[in-house]
Parts: structure tokens; sequence; C-alpha cells
């Protein structure tokens, strides 16, 4: 017997009225259409069908087919299941066995779990008496952090919150890093893991690494929690995947520990192996995992040779205080001399910053003509603060302090930092403070210099003050008229003393262009200088003293271009007549340079240089016709023709005479391979190259090779040297470079350099041989082999020296 009807039924009133056997009936069931077949015991619900047995668990479904004898329940079509834990699956077609407590769903499954994790699979059994899911089929596994789990079978005991799986297994977590294990256990109350065989694959990106690095975990076990990972007898790497070879290095550790919370990953009995040969064995050590940027730490050890100090091994020690402050400790130990404590110290404001830096040592052990006794000490320090909050003016303030208790103290033990070179010979003392708004600006500073070749008095100069102060005026008819203006006194050499006030005008009215295509330009310069001496030679000593000086020039110049397919050339002779009436102060004693940089200036020496005279010149240049619009090769050439001599002007210029030198520069690009630059001075005779100047940097692919070459002779001096490097790539990987520089006016070097590299994407290292050539008798010449290697992305070290 069937009976249809298309109102909601209840399933146990259904029962009441045609079975009174059926009143302990498991489910309740509700549908639009309702069909009961009584001899068969079977019940088929159709439209918006709700299920519920009477434990409290839900079934939806657009149909329910329900077997009686067998307590048996089938439901097709947008099934929905909803256990008494309020965990929801999901699938296209399910049976519930009541009997045997057993859910099954076919096809495509979803099941969240309390709302804070999602499976999505095929064919899973829900085993509802023990609370365990299985499925065979491969699956997908999320949590509410977006972590995903990949799996080809797993079991969830949702009693005991425990998700198990075997075979192959990958994890991806919201940091894109990849988990691989043959077996895992995951607690997801706990949110812990636990698996074995893992191997994982760190994101490059998040690790600060390039795309070139492979950064990664192989371990015999895994264990992860909210705040700590730990690798049981792991393997660490960033060096890229290289088929099955073993990477250039790798870390080996009993225990490897990631913490959360402090950002730290800690090694226990580490082995730093070197193409699987063990190197260097750690008991302990940590560091910053890659999201921290700032750490308190010990930083990359390495040594540190000096002819005179010896071998030294260096260990700095890197502290955050907070946010704004740092401080790094660099003690230097050395084999047989007393150490030496450097310190860095850095802290930053909201309108500017601070960095102190101070070294000490006790002195050396023994002492001779080179090793002085007694202690070794420095302090630098550079304040700099920005008063202004916006754009309309400009207000700074810097302060800089220089200071040691030893001349050779920098040299002798290779102190470089960022406000150390080694190779400086003069301490610099500055306070500052700059002003600019629009068009003007004002400055004071005092400064105090100290030469520390110098073994006497003589080595300090002090300028206090030094004030400059210019404004711009600007208008559309008349040009540019900027007056500057700078007073400063001067004391050095012990007793000499300038006291100056010095104001210039300077008048550019802007150029003008004729029809015949001559470009003409008009400056005047008027400079009013005052100024009182002591025991100078090249001022007047003895009172006030006040001069006036003036130069006018015209240049006028006239661009011709030529166009061709791929090039465009332009030449442009320039002629300009200079004049400045009075006399000039005599500059002999004062070396002063000319070059084409300033050929057309109205001050071509630190004064205004007297006198009529003519410049007449050209510029050459060809540009590519490109988006660039590179320019290919440039020449330019000029000489200054006066009207008579000036010997108030030293013969080191040339412009003493009435035909000056012939001065010009020259540059040619040779596109992908690089580039020279070239300046010189022709005498006016034609026969000698008083001034020569070559910069060059070529690169030919496998060798690149660049020479600096400087001479002067004649009158513009005496000094020839040349410092000159060549680069060989054998490939990608091995590189041998060559460097050297040499005095040619003493036939001597000042050192050789000759250097291998072999450079991967996670190692670097090097074989350099250099030699240092001193004029200071204080400092001896030192050779040595060294030999560097840095581990990316930790940093480098380095072994120490093997010195002649």
């Amino acid at each position: 017997m069937q009976i249809k009807n298309s109102i909601t039924f209840y399933f146990l009133f259904f029962f009441l009225v045609f079975n009174s056997n059926l009143n302990a009936e498991e489910f309740n069931i509700t549908a639009k259409e309702v069909v009961i077949e009584k001899d068969n015991e079977i019940i088929i619900g159709k439209g918006n069908v709700k299920a519920q047995d009477k434990q409290g668990s839900i079934i939806y479904a657009d149909k329910i087919t329900y077997e009686k004898n067998r307590e048996f329940l089938l439901a097709e079509g947008n099934v929905k299941i909803i256990d008494i834990e309020n965990n929801v699956l999901t699938s296209s077609k399910a049976t519930f066995d009541k009997q045997n407590e057993k859910i099954t769903t076919y096809g495509n499954t979803e099941f969240i779990i309390e709302q804070n994790y999602k499976l999505k699979t095929n064919n899973i059994l829900y085993n509802l008496s023990s609370k365990i899911i299985r499925s065979k089929g491969s699956s997908i596994f999320t949590d509410i952090d977006g972590n995903r789990i990949e799996t080809s079978m797993f079991q969830y005991d949702i009693n005991r919150n425990l998700f198990s799986s075997i075979g192959e297994i990958k994890v991806i977590d919201v940091k894109k890093n990849k988990y691989f294990f043959k077996e895992i256990y995951i607690d997801t109350k706990k949110k812990e893991m636990i698996g074995s065989d893992v191997s994982v694959a760190l994101d490059q990106k998040n690790f600060g690494l390039s795309k070139k690095n492979d950064p990664r975990f192989i371990a015999n076990e895994i264990f992860v929690t909210q705040n700590k990972t730990e690798l049981s007898k792991g393997i660490f790497t960033i060096c890229q995947k290289r088929d099955d070879k073993c990477p250039p290095w790798s870390l080996k550790a009993k225990k490897i520990t990631h913490d959360n919370i402090k950002k730290n990953i800690y090694y226990e009995h580490a082995i730093l192996k070197i193409y699987d040969v063990p190197i260097f064995y750690f008991p302990r050590f940590f560091h910053p995992d890659p999201t921290v940027k700032r750490q308190s730490g010990f930083l990359f050890p390495y040594y540190s040779s000096s002819s005179k100090s010896g071998n030294s091994f260096v260990l700095p020690y890197y502290w955050a205080i907070n946010n704004d402050k740092d401080l790094t400790i660099t003690p230097k130990y050395y084999s047989s001399e007393n150490p030496l404590f450097l310190n860095e110290y850095r802290q930053a404001f909201n309108n500017g910053s601070l960095i102190l830096d101070t070294g000490y040592t006790e002195g050396y052990k023994k002492t001779s003509t080179t090793k002085t006794a007694g202690s070794k000490n420095h302090i630098f320090a550079d304040l700099k603060l920005n008063f202004n909050n916006n754009e309309e003016y400009e207000s700074k303030f810097s302060l800089l302090v220089s200071r040691t208790s030893d001349d050779d103290y920098f040299k002798d033990h290779k102190i470089n930092t960022q406000l150390i070179n080694s190779s400086d010979t003069s301490l610099v003392n500055e306070l500052k403070y700059s002003f600019s708004k629009d068009s003007s600006y004002f400055n004071i500073a005092t400064n105090m210099y100290e030469n520390i070749k110098v073994n006497s008095n003589k080595r300090y100069e002090y300028i206090l003050p030094n004030m400059n102060f210019g404004k711009t005026f600007s208008t559309a008819n008349y040009g540019n008229l900027d007056f500057k203006s700078n007073a400063l006194y001067n004391n050095y050499d012990v007793n000499k003393y300038k006291t100056f006030l010095t104001n210039d005008i300077i008048w550019k009215p802007a150029d003008r262009f004729t029809k015949n295509g001559f470009k003409n330009s008009f400056e005047v310069m008027l400079r009013n200088k005052n100024y009182e001496t002591k025991k100078t030679k090249e001022y007047k000593d003895g009172g006030v003293v006040n001069e006036m000086h003036g130069v006018l020039g015209y240049k006028s110049s006239i661009p011709m271009k030529k166009d061709g397919i791929k090039y465009s050339n332009i030449f442009t002779p320039n002629f300009m007549l200079r004049l400045a009436p009075g006399h000039m102060r005599d500059l002999n004693n004062k070396a002063e340079n000319f070059q084409y940089s300033n050929l057309y200036s109205l001050n071509r020496t630190s004064e205004i240089e007297d006198g009529l005279s003519a410049v007449l010149g050209f510029d050459f240049k060809i540009d590519e016709k490109n988006k660039n619009n590179k320019e290919k090769a440039t020449f330019s050439l000029g000489q200054v023709y006066n009207y008579e001599k000036n010997k108030d002007i030293p013969s080191q210029s040339s412009l003493d005479q009435k035909m000056s030198d012939i001065v010009g520069e020259a540059s040619y690009n040779f596109s992908q391979i690089g580039e020279i630059d070239y300046k010189f001075n022709l005498d006016h005779n034609l026969n000698d190259l008083n001034y020569n100047e070559i910069a060059s940097t070529l690169n030919f692919g496998l060798i690149k090779f660049n020479l600096d070459y400087l001479e002067k002779q004649n009158h513009v001096g005496t000094e020839r040297y040349a410092s000159s490097g060549i680069t060989l790539n054998f490939n990608e990987n091995n590189l041998l470079n060559f460097t050297t520089k040499k005095n040619f006016e003493t036939d001597s070097s000042e050192f050789h350099d000759i250097s291998y590299q072999y450079a991967i994407d996670c190692l670097t290292a090097g074989l350099v041989y250099r030699r240092e050539f001193y004029e200071d008798s204080a400092a001896e010449t030192d050779d040595s082999l060294m030999f560097t290697i840095t581990f990316v992305p930790f940093g480098g070290t380095s072994l120490p020296k093997i010195n002649k």
C-alpha cells in the first residue's frame, strides 16, 4: 500500500496511524512529499527533506529513502549532515547505517570540523560510535589560519581531536613553506603536529633569498606547535638543488628548534659541512629567523691580520637595545698582543640620528721603535638633526667629532667602520647648522682639522666661524642675480691667522639667440673682499684690507647639427671674451689647476685673475638615435689667449702665459663593452702633453679590464701613477682578479692584489694574495695570503692570514 501527500508529514505520525509497532522509530522525517511502502517498511521523502535521530544528528537532502528493517537511510542530492558536535558533512550522496552507527558518503565530500577545520575528499566512512572518520581517497585538509594538508588517505578521531595519515603527505603553511611527510599526526585542539621522514621546502621570499636558492630542511621527525617547531636529526641548507649531488654547504644537527616567540632558530650538536665534508662543530648556536630584521646575538666571526699586531680573531656581538637603539661590540683577540675592543652605538630619532664609535686597547705587550708604549683609544661621533617638518624650508644641524690617542692606531689595527677609514690621514671635527628656503640659504660652521701625519702643533687648523649666505633674484627679462657672502676666521700653523668677509654678486641675463643661429650669453661678477691676516705670505699683513674685483664675460657659440640614420653629429664652435680690470693677489704659493672643465669660467683660479683674455674652443658630440639618446663619443678642445702675461698666476696652471695650455677631454662609449674617458693638457708649443688622465672600464664578457692613469709633467707637476685591474671570468662560478697601483715617479708600488673567487648561489670562497707598501716607516710592508668564505645568508669569515 502506498500513500502520497504534498503536505509535510512527520514520520512518527504515519507509523502511529498505520502500524503501532513503529512507535520506537529512530528517525523523525519531514518532507514536502512522503511515500510509505508499508509492506517493505520503506519510507521515501522528497523535497527539502529533513531527518533527525534521537541523539540529535540531522540530515538534509533532496531525497531520503529509509528502510526500517535494516535501520538504513539513503540520502541523495545536496546532502548535509550535522552531528551532535556540530560537525558538518556535505556530499551528493550518503548512507546512514543506524544499526552499525556508520555514515558513508559517495563522490566529492566536504567535512567541516567545529568551524575550525575543513576537509575535502571522496567516499568517507564516518563511525558515529567511535567518532572516527576515514578515507582512502585524495584529501585536502585546511585549518582556519589557511594551512593546507594534502594526503592520499587519512583518519580523523573526533574524540581525541587527532588527524593522521600515512603515505604521500604534503603540507603548505600560511607562509608558503612546503612540508613533505611519510607519516603525520595532528592534534587539532592543541594545534600540534608530529611527522616522520620529513622534508621542508621554505619559501625564498619569506626567507629573504632570491629565486636561485632552495632553502630546505630534511629530518627524521618533526614536532610543530603554535610557538615552536622541533626537528630531530635535521639537515639545513639554502643551496640550489643539483640533481642528486650533495649541497655545497649544509648544517647537520641532532636537534633544530625554531622558536616563534623569540624568533630564533637553535641548533644542538651541529656540524657544518662543505660538499659533505665536515668542517666545523658547534655544540650549540642560534641565529634569528628570516622574519627578524634586527635581533641581539653574535654575528659571524672572522679573522683579521696586521703586519704590526699579528693575526686576530674577531667575534662581533650585536645588541638590539630597543626599536631605535642598537650597539655592535667587536672585540679583536690577537694571538700575541692585547685585545682591541671596538663599539659602534647607533640611535635613531624622529628628526635625526646618532652614531658613536669608540675603541680601546692596552697597547703592545712588547714595545719597539715602531710599537710605542701605552694604551690606544679613539672616539668618533656623528649627530644629525633635521628640524623642518614640511617642505617649505630646510633646517639641519650636524655635529662630527673625531679623536684618537695614536696616529698609527687605525692603520695598525685595520679599523674600518661607518665613520672611520683606516687610510685617512686627517681627523675632522665640525659643528654645522644650515637653513634654506625658496631662493635663500644660510650656513654656519665651526671646523677643526688635524693632520695626523704631522708631528708638531702645525698639524691643527681651526676655522671658526665659517658663515655663508646666499640669495637668488630671478626675473623673466633680466635673468638671474645671485648674491653670496662668506665670513670666516682661520687659524693654522700655530700662529697664522686669517679673517675674511667676501661678497660676490653675479648677474647672468637670459641667453639670446640670433637669426643666424648664434647663442650669446653674458655674465658679470663683482667681488668685494675684506680681510685681516697675520704672518701669512700670500696676504698683506698689518691691518684690514679692502679689495674690489670685477669681471665680465661674453660667450658666443653656434651649434651645428647633422642627422644620420643611426647617429646625430653636433659641432659647436665657442668664442669667449673676458675682461677683469684691476690687480689680483699673487697666487704663486698656491697650487692651481687648469682643465677644460673651467675653461669658460669667469674665475679659473681661487681668485679673479685680472686682465683681458679670449677663449677659443669647440665641442663635438655624437649621439645615438635611440630611446636613451646616449652619447656615443665626445671631444672638446680649447685654449686661453691673454692680452699679456700675468706673473701673479702660478705657472702650474699655464694661465700666466699669453697662450695657455690647450686643454681638452674626450670620451667614447663602446655600447656593450664599456667606455673610455680622457683628459689632457697640451703645451701651447704643441710638443708636450703636460697632463694626461685616462679612466677606462671595458667588459669583453670573459675578460673585464679597467685602467686609471695620471701623468703630470713640466710646469703642471711631477706625478705619474697607474692603477689597473683585470678580471677573468672562466665561467659563471669562477673568477680571477688582479689589481695593482704603481707610482712611476718613485718607481714604487702601493699594492698588488691577486684573488681567486668561486661563487655560486649559496657559497662564495676566495683566495687573496695582497702586498701593501707604506710610505710611513712606522708601518711595514705587508705580504699576506688569506682564504675567505661566505655562507649565504649568514655572512662570511676568513682564515688567519699567512704573512711573509
